[in-house]
C-alpha cells in the first residue's frame, strides 16, 4: 500500500516538472507569485515606471523638483489691508529757520548789540546785514558773539554819510545759546534796518 501512494505522488511530480517545461517562460513568469516588500527601488531598471503606471492624480507637487510644474494664473487681487498706528514724531528736520529784524535806528555808542536770536543745539548758517550813518568819519566793525569763524564786517562811514555791512558766519552749538548781532565804533553812530538770521543745517563743511 505504501509503495502505491509513493508512485502515485511521483508520477504527480513528474507529471508538474513536465507541465512547466512545456509551458512558454513568459506565461510561466506570469504566474510566480512575489512575496510581500520583496520589490524596491533597487529592482526596477531606469526608465521602468511610465505615465500608463502611474495613477491618474497619485502625484503630489512634492514628487516634482522645483520649476517643473508650471505656474498658475494669477489670484484676484485682495483687499486692502487696515491702516496700521501712527508711528511717533520724528526728530526736527535740519532746515529752521530763524529771523530777527527792525526798523531802527538803533544807537551804537561803543560795543552794542543790534540784533539777536536764541538758537536751540544744532548747527547753523548766521547772516546780517544793516545801514549805518554817522556824523563823522569812522569804521564801524559788526560781527556775531560768539562767533564760529571768529571773522567780522567793517564799513567806513564818512561824515554825515552812510555804508551797508553785510556778513555771514556760522555756529555750532551744543546747548541753547543767544547768538549776537553786535557793532562797535570809535564815535556814535546809528543802525538801520538790521536784520540777523539763522538757518540750521544737517552738516557744516569747512573749506
Amino acid at each position: 500500500m505504501k509503495g502505491s501512494k509513493l508512485s502515485i505522488t511521483l508520477a504527480a511530480t513528474a507529471l508538474a516538472v513536465a507541465l512547466f517545461a512545456a509551458t512558454p517562460i513568459s506565461q510561466a513568469a506570469g504566474r510566480l507569485v512575489l512575496g510581500k516588500n520583496s520589490v524596491g527601488t533597487a529592482q526596477l531598471k531606469k526608465n521602468a515606471v511610465t505615465t500608463v503606471k502611474v495613477r491618474n492624480g497619485s502625484l503630489l507637487t512634492a514628487d516634482f523638483k522645483a520649476g517643473q510644474l508650471p505656474a498658475g494664473p494669477q489670484g484676484p487681487k485682495g483687499d486692502p489691508g487696515t491702516t496700521g498706528p501712527t508711528g511717533p514724531t520724528g526728530p526736527t528736520g535740519p532746515s529752521d529757520g530763524f529771523v530777527s529784524s527792525t526798523i531802527g535806528p538803533i544807537t551804537i555808542n561803543g560795543a552794542t548789540t543790534i540784533r539777536s536770536l536764541t538758537l536751540p543745539p544744532g548747527r547753523y548758517v548766521l547772516s546780517g546785514r544793516a545801514t549805518l550813518q554817522t556824523s563823522q568819519l569812522q569804521i564801524v566793525r559788526c560781527g556775531f558773539y560768539p562767533s564760529g569763524t571768529g571773522l567780522d564786517a567793517s564799513a567806513v562811514v564818512d561824515v554825515v554819510g552812510e555804508a551797508g555791512i553785510s556778513l555771514v558766519d556760522t555756529e555750532s552749538l551744543s546747548n541753547s545759546t543767544t547768538v549776537n548781532l553786535r557793532c562797535n565804533g570809535g564815535y556814535i553812530a546809528k543802525a538801520y534796518s538790521p536784520v540777523m538770521t539763522a538757518i540750521r543745517v544737517g552738516t557744516l563743511t569747512t573749506q
